[in-house]
């Protein structure tokens, strides 16, 4: 039982890290995108 619940919680932790990731990612794009946009 507490085996298993350890791996949920790193399984958890794992996903966790790859959406700070995606999210640092994406913020990343976004904010290179609009300051494109504005330059002439």
């Amino acid at each position: 039982m507490e085996e298993q619940l350890e791996e949920r919680i790193e399984d958890a932790k794992t996903q966790f890290d790859q959406t700070q990731e995606e999210r640092k990612r994406l913020a990343e794009v976004a904010k290179n995108f609009r300051e494109n946009e504005f330059q002439p």
